[in-house]
């Protein structure tokens, strides 16, 4: 399970979650998801349950809670944090798990106050629930807990993206014709050239930001050359390129 602690929205999760209106929690009738491995004693054995073995405590349920947990909340999109060792701890705390937890007695308190081990008690349940209950339990608990998450989350990001640039307005002259008009009138002496460099995308999908830059190079006849560049930006190439020749027109005095 990824670590959340490094998300914008780690903090909003983490008070949302104290507020959080718990729904009611489906009683269980097997055990093994609130039973670590120390309470039948030290043993060591396989990952891969032998055939007709019964599953004994959460060590292999929460792998199977995890595989359900991040294919449901995937659908809402944010499941990086809300799907996270950090976020299922404190749900598993607010829940109560960690107090029904049954380990070694000398190991008990140290278990119960570990983080890890608490989203593991949690995923571990959400396997027992759906194996005893069936998807549609499942279903209900998990949307009934995760989606009053959602908003918070998606606030939370959108707060920590920096706003895009605002596009200033220049009208409708075609300022890249201006600029090219200008370009042969240097009689006398070397010559002007402009150039736009390809173009750049950046923005949100369904608010694209294309940027670009113009050169303009001013070549005398003793070899020295005026080179400037004018960057331009715009919602599609052609804006981007208009507002570039926009500033190279206002900088070269033609407007």
């Amino acid at each position: 399970m990824a670590s959340s602690e490094n998300s914008p929205a780690s903090s909003a999760v983490s008070d949302a979650v104290a507020q959080l209106p718990l729904p009611a929690i489906p009683a269980l009738d097997g055990a093994a998801w609130c039973t670590h491995t120390s309470f039948y004693g030290a043993r060591h054995r396989p990952f891969e349950a032998n055939a007709g073995e019964d599953v004994l405590d959460y060590e292999r349920l929460e792998h199977v809670g995890d595989a359900l947990l991040g294919a449901e909340v995937t659908l809402l999109l944010v499941k990086s944090d809300l799907v996270s060792n950090q976020t299922l701890a404190l749900i598993s705390s607010r829940l109560g798990f960690p107090s029904q937890l049954r380990a070694a007695a000398a190991q008990l308190y140290q278990l119960r106050n570990n983080p890890l081990v608490q989203a593991s008690m949690f995923e571990a349940y959400l396997a027992q629930l759906h194996v005893e209950k069936g998807h549609a339990a499942f279903q209900l608990f998990v949307n009934l807990l995760f989606s009053r998450l959602v908003p918070v989350v998606v606030q939370a990001v959108r707060a920590a993206k920096p706003a895009a640039p605002a596009i200033p307005s220049i009208g409708t002259v075609n300022y890249v014709g201006m600029l090219m008009e200008w370009t042969p009138r240097m009689r006398g002496r070397g010559g002007r050239t402009v150039t736009f460099t390809p173009s750049r995308r950046g923005g949100l999908a369904p608010q694209p930001l294309w940027e670009l830059s113009c050169t303009v190079q001013q070549h005398e006849r003793q070899g020295v050359t005026d080179t400037r560049e004018y960057d331009g930006m715009g919602s599609t190439v052609a804006e981007a390129k208009r507002h570039a020749a926009y500033q190279a027109c206002l900088d070269l005095g033609l407007i």
